[in-house]
């Protein structure tokens, strides 16, 4: 596992110098840079999400996410991230029973998807000799830091639609 932290950290490296080289050398614009900065942060997301599923799931294909999603949201969100952004995220388990059928501690849905979201945060922010990968913040979730590490998506409507202050509307609409 150690091998595999320090592999998506030298991607992420290889993939930030390649941007700025563009940037730097091609005078590439600006929006493109954050876009191209912001994809990149997606497909390591996306990685990390699929190998922390293996780790917990019984199936060989890392499959078994149906019922569990992560939002993007700030920079992300808007896909405008920059060389030294943080990633805002909100992890949503559906509000119907199911998904993540093939991960192995089967009892407890929510138990489940908390420890995916911690493996993810791990794999995204522990830092080897290679760093780490992006600073996570979930200070954007509902109730902030005092809420669930995974939130239930009618929770998060019901949240939204009668406890949200206006700049957090903001923030999910970005």
């Amino acid at each position: 596992h150690h091998n595999w932290l320090n592999r998506i950290r030298r991607v992420r490296r290889r993939e930030i110098l390649r941007i700025g080289t563009r940037d730097i050398c091609l005078g590439i614009p600006l929006p493109i840079i954050m876009e191209e900065i912001s994809e990149v942060a997606e497909a390591i997301l996306q990685v990390v999400l699929e190998g922390s599923l293996r780790k917990l799931s019984s199936s060989k294909n890392g499959k078994g996410s149906a019922g569990f999603a992560i939002l993007a949201m700030g920079k992300l969100g808007g896909r405008e991230l920059n060389y030294s952004s943080d990633i805002d995220l909100i992890a949503i388990k559906s509000s119907k029973e199911g998904g993540l059928r093939h991960i192995k501690e089967g009892k407890n849905l929510h138990k489940n998807f908390s420890k995916l979201m911690e493996n993810i945060l791990h794999d995204l922010s522990s830092h080897t000799e290679e760093g780490y990968v992006y600073r996570v913040d979930l200070r954007l979730r509902p109730f902030g830091a005092a809420g669930l590490l995974v939130q239930d998506s009618s929770k998060i409507v019901e949240y939204y639609q009668r406890k949200a202050s206006i700049w957090e509307l903001q923030a999910a609409l970005k």
